[in-house]
């Protein structure tokens, strides 16, 4: 995958790993774009583990220490992303350790001219839709605000013969959705309380509809 679909894709959080699970043989959960952080995803590649990959940058391998996984493994800026490649089978001679996906993924440099970019994406309480679930219970939306910028700038040091290349992404984030909303139940009574004795109890299993003795 190259520049420029890395750019032009779609990533709810700009994070690449969300682009993994469009390579064949591999699948990765649905990414949620509400949930607190980068949006780390496991992958997994031809039904074999997630912890059966081996993930490169610019040739360091950069797996997680300790589960061997892709969650909380360094991710570069969207913006400083070059190329990168998932091999699902038949790895040539360069590729090995797992038998699962590798992923290699190579950063961009500099060039002899001066080149750079900034950048912000952000989200906030004026633009966000409300649950619909929490609408029809009459609950305010909860507040999120995401916030991530950064710049980018590349240029010769030598021509012809040294180049640099910086990159920088920050990210400002306040979260109060429940990343698990479409788990959740909305049916709480109105009076519930800490109140556990048991007339309390027995109003509120009323209220729910069921039976208490």
């Amino acid at each position: 995958m190259e520049e420029r679909e890395v750019h032009e894709l779609p990533l709810p959080t700009r994070n690449y790993q969300q682009l993994l699970g469009l390579q064949p043989g591999t699948s990765i959960p649905l990414t949620n774009n509400i949930a607190l952080g980068r949006g780390d995803v496991d992958i997994n590649v031809n039904v074999q583990q997630a912890t059966s990959n081996n993930v490169l940058i610019d040739g360091i391998q950069v797996n997680s220490i300790g589960t061997n996984s892709t969650p909380n493994i360094p991710v570069p800026s969207i913006d400083a992303v070059e190329e990168f490649i998932v091999q699902t089978s038949l790895y040539d001679a360069t590729q090995g350790r797992n038998t699962g996906g590798n992923v290699a993924l190579i950063t961009k440099s500099g060039t002899n001219k001066l080149h750079g970019s900034a950048f912000e994406f952000f989200r906030n309480d004026a633009f966000n839709a409300n649950d619909y679930f929490l609408k029809q219970q009459g609950q305010p939306r909860p507040e999120l605000k995401k916030n991530q910028y950064g710049i980018t700038l590349g240029g010769p040091l030598v021509k012809d013969k040294t180049f640099f290349f910086i990159s920088y992404q920050g990210q400002r984030e306040v979260n109060g959705t429940d990343p698990v909303s479409s788990m959740s139940s909305l049916n709480i009574p109105s009076g519930l309380t800490s109140d556990r004795s048991t007339p309390t109890l027995k109003a509120n299993a009323t209220l729910l509809g069921t039976a208490m003795p």
